[in-house]
């Protein structure tokens, strides 16, 4: 029986991980090109939270001009990696925030960074998820991250109409819509989708802003319709069972818009 050195196997199978890693840039970049030549192109996608990027390359190749943001030096260090070759992607490393701060904390969970937040989880959530037997959530770190306020960086760079704002912020969503209110108010965005606390249930994060979807409805109800609730991707008409939940997306679209 031939014998295999230990050392050619382990650089045979780098070899293979290696080409795979580049077929999938590859056909990740085929897939993209092509697809933006299918669809007709929107002007500008505004996604806060990219987390790894999951949703977003869902859209991404719709636009004309996208702008994403990240606050995890980690996770936003993979994503600058994976549109650098989009020029019509801008990925932004800082926490999108109530107003510009060149340091805020942010609290990095031991989950990926799927629930890593600019404000701590609540027990009670921690204690409900436990009911349900869920893996405990824990902070791993706490690091200093910038913080900007959206509509001054869109103003600074001349975007003044969003076709679609999408953001998942862990509990900050409906405090970072309401620094948008000239847009808002102007019927200056197309659709929103933002995840919400549902049945006014309270914010999962300690000392973190209200972020209820009664709190939405108040800022948006004079112009937009609520269209989508449940969890992405969404769609329109659709309303899932999202009771037994802390919080869900929900999309609302301009009126007549």
């Amino acid at each position: 029986m031939t014998r295999y050195p230990i050392r050619s196997i382990r650089v045979s199978k780098l070899v293979d991980i290696a080409f795979l890693r580049l077929s999938a840039d590859w056909f990740f970049l085929k897939w993209t090109f092509l697809k933006r030549r299918q669809a007709p192109q929107k002007d500008v996608l505004v996604y806060i939270g990219l987390n790894r990027g999951a949703g977003f390359r869902r859209l991404f190749h719709k636009y004309k001009t996208c702008y994403g943001f990240e606050a995890s030096p980690a996770l936003f260090k993979g994503l600058t990696a994976a549109y650098a070759r989009f020029d019509w992607v801008h990925v932004v490393n800082a926490a999108v925030t109530v107003n510009n701060v060149d340091e805020i904390p942010f609290y990095v969970t031991d989950n990926d960074g799927a629930s890593s937040s600019l404000y701590p989880l609540k027990k009670e959530w921690h204690r409900s998820r436990a009911k349900k037997g869920c893996k405990a959530i824990a902070i791993r770190e706490t690091i200093k991250i910038r913080g900007i306020l959206l509509p001054e960086f869109l103003e600074d760079r001349g975007v003044h109409e969003i076709t679609d704002y999408v953001s998942d912020i862990e509990g900050m969503d409906l405090a970072v819509l309401n620094t948008m209110k000239a847009f808002i108010d102007g019927k200056r965005i197309q659709t929103i989708t933002c995840e919400a606390s549902t049945h006014d249930m309270t914010n999962r994060h300690e000392g973190c802003h209200d972020n209820s979807k009664s709190g939405f409805l108040h800022v948006l109800g004079h112009n937009y319709d609520l269209v989508a609730e449940g969890f992405v991707p969404l769609r329109d008409g659709v309303f899932e069972n999202v009771t037994d939940s802390w919080s869900a997306d929900c999309r609302w679209r301009l009126r007549n818009g």
